[in-house]
């Protein structure tokens, strides 16, 4: 089912473990993929790992293959019928490279230099990237343009590993990629951590597709009862409301408030 990629960046003797979810060959994951060969060939330190669950692995060249995962959504829904990882086994088994930092991302995600810039400078405890929807790309040569800040959702998360290990456990088990799984570990991570919400600029690109997950399945409803059952739903709900869907152009939000960082604190973290 779900293969998991796992990249080992060292920079300035700082390594940071990079964990992608390759579950299918499809176009948009192999340009996700060489993007991130070009970063690795740039930087001179990447190690590329897969992680799935062995009686599906997939090998990937160029890739080191860790068929390890062990835990599924058929623990959580009872639901034989869907196999899904649950998100916290992958950021556990980051943890366990030997790294500073770990950065999962979904796989379809172009990832930006920028990012790794940003976290080589050592200033947070987690760092949260909403995708920026970008124009159809055949090649990662192709220019890039964003068009679209897609304020709602997140597609990579980067944290020390330090601080997981020493708080993993207070964050809730979910379901990757259904619903809302993406929501409770930005909101755990941002008000439980040193963060920065990486929303307000471009940092990772994604190329539009069809939404692939629903709140009426199984995994997407114990998704859904494990987000409401926080109460840092409400203010997250109540922030996207009030400040990011106030952003210019409308329906784009590409263009951060003024007070944004400041409205962040006082309302996430409250």
């Amino acid at each position: 089912m779900y293969v998991r990629n796992i990249y080992i960046i060292k920079l300035n003797n700082m390594k940071i473990a990079i964990g992608l979810n390759i579950y299918k060959q499809n176009p948009t994951q192999d340009l996700a993929i060489e993007c991130l060969k070009k970063i690795k060939n740039k930087n001179k330190n990447v190690e590329i790992y897969n992680i799935g669950y062995e009686e599906e692995f997939v090998e990937i060249p160029e890739f080191k293959s860790l068929p390890i995962l062990q835990q599924s959504s058929i623990e959580l829904t009872k639901n034989t019928q869907k196999k899904k990882p649950i998100s916290n086994e992958f950021f556990d088994i980051l943890s366990n490279q030997e790294s500073d930092y770990f950065l999962f991302m979904n796989s379809d995600i172009l990832l930006s230099q920028k990012v790794i810039n940003l976290i080589s400078k050592h200033e947070y405890d987690s760092y949260i990237f909403s995708i920026c929807e970008i124009n159809d790309i055949k090649t990662i040569e192709d220019a890039i343009v964003p068009y679209k800040m897609e304020v709602a959702g997140f597609d990579a998360w980067c944290v020390r590993n330090e601080w997981w290990k020493k708080n993993s456990c207070n964050i809730p088990k979910c379901i990757y990629s259904e619903v809302a799984w993406d929501n409770i570990f930005m909101m755990s991570l941002f008000t439980n951590s040193n963060s920065k919400l990486c929303n307000k600029e471009f940092y990772i690109g994604h190329i539009t597709h069809d939404m692939k997950w629903s709140r009426e399945s199984p995994e997407g409803q114990y998704n859904m009862k494990t987000w409401l059952q926080m109460p840092i739903s409400n203010n997250w709900d109540y922030y996207m409301q009030t400040v990011l869907f106030n952003r210019h152009p409308f329906g784009s939000y590409l263009q951060p408030l003024t007070n944004e960082e400041e409205l962040e604190k006082q309302i996430l973290k409250r």
